[in-house]
């Protein structure tokens, strides 16, 4: 049998993609900052995640 492979813990895959995505920037910049600060690159990364997640709601 084949299990449905698009839900994980009752996770939709959209989910699971942003969870992965969320992840992978706070393993390689650390959590996002309380405030946006121009120039800082943990910010810029979260802008970009932002951007991301944005763009691609409802298609990951």
């Amino acid at each position: 049998m084949i299990k449905n492979k698009t839900k994980q813990k009752g996770k939709s895959i959209e989910e699971v993609h942003e969870r992965w995505l969320m992840k992978k920037l706070e393993n390689l910049y650390g959590k996002r900052c309380p405030d946006y600060e121009t120039g800082c690159g943990c910010c810029q990364a979260w802008s970009v995640y932002d951007s991301i997640i944005d763009e691609n709601r409802g298609r990951l």
